[in-house]
C-alpha cells in the first residue's frame, strides 16, 4: 500500500479521537445501555447521540487529514507552501 509522504506513518487520528470513536461505538454495539431500549423513543435516542458524536468525530478528522495533504493540481501534486517567519535578533 501507497504511503502519503506527508504523514510519515503518522495517524491522522489523535488519542482522544481513537478513544472518542472507539467508546461511541462499542456504545452503540453494547447490550448495556443508559436508557433500555424498551423505551422505544427514549432508548434509541441514546445510541443516536453516540453515533452522532462518533460522526462528528470522524468527519472533523477527515477534515483535518485533508487540510494537510497538498493540493492536486493538472500536473501531479504541488507541495503545500512553507513560509518561514523571520527571527528577531535580540
Amino acid at each position: 500500500m501507497a504511503q502519503d509522504p506527508a504523514t510519515r506513518g503518522k495517524s491522522p487520528l489523535s488519542w482522544k479521537q481513537v478513544v472518542t470513536l472507539v467508546g461511541s461505538l462499542g456504545y452503540v454495539a453494547s447490550p448495556v445501555d443508559l436508557i433500555p431500549d424498551v423505551l422505544a423513543p427514549f432508548g434509541l435516542g441514546d445510541d443516536a447521540v453516540a453515533v452522532v458524536i462518533a460522526s462528528i468525530t470522524l468527519v472533523t478528522a477527515v477534515r483535518r487529514f485533508r487540510a494537510g495533504r497538498p493540493k492536486r493540481v493538472a500536473g501531479g501534486t504541488q507541495a503545500p507552501q512553507v513560509t518561514a517567519k523571520p527571527r528577531s535578533k535580540r
